[in-house]
């Protein structure tokens, strides 16, 4: 929450859904009560649901989400608010993302990838804590998928990328925290990642449904196939735009 609120910045809507924790969560929250224009802690449906529940509350023009693990590198929703007054074609907007430790330590640079085709075959290379969106999007585009618990972010990405091409700035906008613990770091063969798979296969259906009678068949192969064909169409992406620094990920 600090890394919000000491961004100063002159316009910030800041929504908070705890979902009934029993922790100490309250009392933070309530040491930053004055700066929230609403915060709830009340039992929900899941992470989805808590998200859709902060976006049918806000009223801002550029909506994102942060969870409670990550925070935001100095200055960033100015440089992100900046950006969108300048740019009135675009819809939504990455920057770079630094990976970090248990301890804060920020030690890999990860860089968003895209271009149409990638976009359109979901097949980007974007992460959710440095993604800013126009929240008008939610009516063109709906909210995300409260079905979808391990890849909401990521199947809401690719319909918006279908009407909207992403716009992509060399700034660190936020870090990730990477640990054990954390749901996307789930060990191989946990319900986690069980969860993960099938939703990454409902997507992939979807987006090339003439492939469909080999991904019903073959999935752990299409999974397979997938993340190999989506690596090599970034890497050539990168060499076309003579972006070759960025091909692997930047040790900080």
């Amino acid at each position: 929450m600090k890394s919000v609120v000491n961004q100063d910045y002159p316009n910030l809507e800041y929504i908070v859904i705890d979902g009934g924790s029993t922790d100490d969560s309250i009392e933070i929250i309530k040491k930053y009560a004055d700066k929230l224009a609403y915060w709830v802690s009340e039992k929900d449906n899941g992470q989805t649901h808590a998200i859709n529940k902060g976006f049918e509350r806000a009223t801002g023009d550029i909506i994102t989400w942060i969870n409670s693990d990550d925070v935001y590198c100095e200055e960033s929703l100015l440089t992100i608010g900046s950006y969108f007054s300048a740019h009135n074609d675009c819809y939504w907007l990455a920057g770079n993302l630094l990976f970090m430790d248990e301890s804060g330590h920020a030690y890999i640079r990860k860089y968003p990838n895209s271009a149409r085709w990638l976009e359109k075959n979901a097949m980007m290379s974007i992460y959710q804590p440095n993604v800013f969106l126009r929240r008008n999007l939610l009516k063109s585009i709906g909210f995300p998928r409260e079905e979808f618990h391990m890849t909401m972010d990521y199947e809401w990405f690719c319909r918006i990328a279908q009407q909207y091409s992403i716009h992509i700035i060399d700034r660190d906008i936020a870090k990730f925290r990477w640990h054990p613990d954390s749901k996307s770091s789930s060990v191989p063969n946990s319900l986690n990642q069980q969860m993960y798979h099938r939703e990454a296969i409902s997507i992939i259906r979807k987006y090339h449904n003439r492939f469909a009678w080999f991904i019903d068949r073959f999935p752990k192969m299409t999974l397979f196939l997938w993340f190999r064909i989506e690596k090599l169409m970034r890497v050539l992406n990168r060499i076309w735009k003579g972006e070759l620094y960025k091909i692997s990920d930047r040790m900080v």
